[in-house]
């Protein structure tokens, strides 16, 4: 049993080889991301000091041990602020793809089952919702929802 899970394993890093060298912008893109993830993930550990904790003897500095991307103007770690942002970051997208994918999934579903009359409604309102620009659009979603996200 245990070789064929360490041949599905090698088989498994053969076939991911053989993407990343013919897709290579893919493969970077998909590093980055899995790295992101990581870093999010392990925040906690990989964090340097406390992201929000204000230190005013430290403001501004460059970066260096203690601080492994400097510091701002409140004395805030960068590097700590930015692996527990990226927590934030990668929540927020996540859930920001699922449900979109999820509300574009029904109505493709609703159109298609009932026809004509729905698919046309639902591609006068998505074509109605391309129209608008994007930042405008996340503007007023904002001020509809309120900007707060919660902490994950």
């Amino acid at each position: 049993m245990d070789n064929v899970v360490v041949r599905w394993i090698v088989d498994a890093w053969w076939r991911l080889a053989r993407t990343a060298r013919g897709k290579p912008l893919g493969a970077i893109g998909g590093g980055i991301v899995l790295t992101l993830v990581v870093i999010a993930l392990l925040a906690p550990v990989l964090a340097t000091a406390d992201p929000v904790a204000q230190d005013a003897d430290s403001i501004l500095l460059s970066p260096g041990a203690d601080h492994w991307l400097g510091t701002d103007n409140l004395g805030r770690d960068l590097w700590s602020r930015i692996a527990h942002g990226a927590r934030v970051s990668l929540g927020v997208g996540f859930v920001s793809i699922a449900l979109g994918s999820a509300i574009g999934g029904l109505a493709g579903l609703v159109g298609g089952y009932y026809g004509r009359l729905a698919d046309a409604a639902l591609q006068q309102v998505s074509d109605a919702l391309m129209a608008f620009p994007t930042l405008v659009l996340a503007l007023g979603i904002v001020a509809i929802l309120g900007a707060h996200w919660p902490a994950l």
